[in-house]
């Protein structure tokens, strides 16, 4: 979970799950926070890739056939009202 005075994100075993703004208990549900990028001419999508491991910052995603991994880290600073999605890939 990542939180400030003004919203409150949540998490599943895959993503984001919910954002509450927590000045009026408004809840948003996300359904699937899935990501997908070309390398190479390859198309990597979250939705295709085997479920991810939790890390510090969020989840790793392995894509074993192209010798990848993806890190998806979230970030949520005092004062902003939005969560913040970054990808690096490894191989």
């Amino acid at each position: 979970m990542l939180s400030n005075s003004i919203i409150r994100a949540t998490f599943d075993a895959r993503g984001l799950a919910s954002l509450t703004l927590l000045l009026s208990a408004g809840v948003i549900q996300v359904q699937e926070d899935n990501f997908a990028l070309g390398l190479n001419g390859t198309i990597l999508s979250s939705a295709s890739l085997p479920n991810p491991t939790k890390t510090a910052l969020g989840f790793r995603y392995t894509a074993g056939e192209h010798g990848l991994s993806i890190d998806v880290a979230y970030s949520l600073t005092a004062s902003e009202s939005f969560v913040t999605k970054s990808l690096t890939v490894t191989s």
